[in-house]
C-alpha cells in the first residue's frame, strides 16, 4: 500500500511538474510539443500539421531548383549549344541534362502532393494544406512552363541542326562539282 501510495504520489508530483515545465503530456508521435503559447499553456501539434510543415519545407527547397532550373534554360543559347553539340550521338548533353531535370522536379512535386493528399485534415490544419496544395500546383504550372520552354529550345536547336547539315551537304556538292568540272577541262585540255 504504501509503495502504490508513493508511485501515485510521485505520478501525480511528475505531473504537475511535466505541466507547470511546458513539456507534452503525450508520448505519442501524433503530437509535437510546441513552447507555451501567451496563456501560459503549453499546447499540442496534431501530426496533420506537421505532416503539412514538413511539404512545405520541402517546397521551399524544390521552388529553388525549380527557380534555377528556370535561370538555366533562359540562359541557354544555340551557339553554346552548338559548341557542345555531341555528333555522335546526334544530340546536346546540356539539353538531355536540363530535360532529365524537368522530369525529375515533376516527379517530386507530384510525390508531394501525394503527400498532402494522403494527409487527414483537423480544422487547424486544413489552410495550411490548401495552401500548400496551391503552392505545388503552382510550382508544377511552373514546370510544365519550364518543359514547353525546352521543347521550344530543342525544336529551335535541331531545326538548326537542320540547315547546318543541308549547308555541309550544298557546300559538298558545290566542292564535288568543282572538282569535277577541274577534271573535265584537265581531260580536254588531255584530248586536245
Amino acid at each position: 500500500n504504501e509503495n502504490n501510495n508513493e508511485n501515485n504520489n510521485e505520478n501525480n508530483n511528475e505531473n504537475k511538474l511535466t505541466k507547470n515545465v511546458g513539456e507534452t503530456l503525450r508520448t505519442s508521435q501524433e503530437f509535437k510539443f510546441v513552447p507555451r503559447s501567451a496563456t501560459g499553456r503549453a499546447s499540442l501539434k496534431d501530426s496533420s500539421i506537421i505532416k503539412v510543415e514538413k511539404v512545405a519545407s520541402n517546397l521551399s527547397i524544390l521552388e529553388k531548383q525549380v527557380e534555377e532550373l528556370e535561370k538555366e534554360i533562359n540562359d541557354l543559347n544555340i551557339d553554346s549549344l552548338i559548341k557542345e553539340y555531341d555528333n555522335d550521338n546526334n544530340n546536346s548533353t546540356t539539353l538531355n541534362q536540363i530535360q532529365k531535370k524537368s522530369i525529375s522536379l515533376n516527379g517530386i512535386l507530384m510525390r508531394e502532393l501525394n503527400a498532402l493528399d494522403a494527409v487527414t485534415t483537423t480544422d487547424q490544419s486544413r489552410p495550411l494544406r490548401k495552401q500548400q496544395v496551391d503552392h505545388v500546383q503552382k510550382l508544377l504550372d511552373r514546370c510544365e512552363s519550364i518543359h514547353n520552354l525546352l521543347k521550344t529550345k530543342i525544336n529551335t536547336f535541331k531545326e538548326y541542326q537542320q540547315k547546318l547539315k543541308k549547308q555541309l551537304e550544298k557546300q559538298k556538292d558545290l566542292e564535288l562539282e568543282k572538282q569535277q568540272q577541274q577534271q573535265g577541262k584537265v581531260k580536254q585540255i588531255n584530248l586536245d
